[in-house]
């Protein structure tokens, strides 16, 4: 990461159970940009600590999960729901 950069918007996903990359990782990229980035664009962490990489977890969870994604997506792409 190089600072004063104008990264775009940023969303990183991780869990507690993620058994292929430290949670860790992700906490500490997403801090280098909060603390670098040299835009007003959101960096935001979508930290579950019931879940981690590709584990199943109820529909419900599923589905929040999926509507956080989306609804960041759509925000940031300035997507009209009519």
């Amino acid at each position: 990461m190089k600072a004063d950069v104008k990264y775009p918007a940023v969303l990183l996903i991780t869990g507690d159970g993620d058994t292929r990359v430290a949670p860790l990782h992700a906490r500490k990229m997403a801090a280098r940009l909060q603390a670098g980035a040299a835009s007003d664009l959101p960096i935001l962490l979508l930290y579950d600590t019931k879940s981690g990489h590709s584990q199943g977890g109820s529909l419900t969870r599923q589905i929040e999960e999926e509507t956080n994604v989306l609804s960041f997506s759509f925000l940031e792409l300035g997507a009209k729901a009519d």
